[in-house]
């Protein structure tokens, strides 16, 4: 089950209607069977969104914001340790978040690799912010501890950063625990590596 930090009505309502897109895709749902596993009569569901593209819209902009939310506060608690640890911190949590709401993630996966068409737009461009904030956060950390570095050297990292993430998180609903563990140990590993030899170049 998706989880909801609250249990407003139309909370409720976004709630089963992720649900409903995780069985049965965004065409395959329907405002009726939303508003049943919401709780509500079907008409009443109308006073809360009007159609929907409009339901589903503001369901993947909370699911998506959740994800960035948890992002935010996973930089904050980390960004004062040191690098490798942050990194272990970021990769690790993004795991646990993912674990824990698997109805969830995979929304967030269909969402990525079959967008709607109307609201292919909105995913997008939150996916582009998100990509900007982490590159932003990620440069700041290794700026501080590494501050010889060029840009481009810098560049190079959170690339091999990302690619291992992405490894990563498109593996969570294919590996277990200990394997998703070794992965991200590895890959911060790696990413080390690369710096520690980029900065005894400079």
């Amino acid at each position: 089950m998706i989880f909801i930090e609250n249990n407003s009505t139309e909370q409720r309502i976004i709630q089963a209607a992720l649900h409903q897109y995780s069985n049965h895709g965004y065409y395959g749902s329907t405002m009726r069977n939303i508003a049943k596993g919401s709780g509500l009569k079907s008409g009443s569901i109308y006073f809360f969104f009007h159609n929907k593209e409009e339901l589903f819209l503001e369901a993947f902009k909370h699911l998506l914001q959740k994800h960035q939310n948890k992002m935010d506060e996973v930089f904050e608690e980390s960004k004062h340790q040191p690098l490798d640890i942050f990194l272990t911190s970021l990769l690790s949590n993004i795991v646990q978040y993912h674990k824990k709401d698997i109805e969830g993630t995979q929304v967030y996966i269909s969402l990525l690799s079959s967008p709607v068409a109307k609201i292919d737009i909105t995913v997008k461009q939150h996916m582009e912010a998100y990509n900007e904030w982490l590159k932003k956060s990620i440069r700041e950390i290794i700026e501080k501890d590494f501050y010889q570095l060029s840009n481009a050297d810098i560049d190079l990292i959170i690339e091999q950063y990302t690619v291992i993430g992405n490894g990563i998180f498109w593996g969570i609903n294919l590996y277990d625990d200990d394997t998703l563990k070794f992965q991200v140990q590895t890959g911060t590993n790696l990413i080390m590596e690369s710096i520690h030899k980029l900065n005894k170049t400079n």
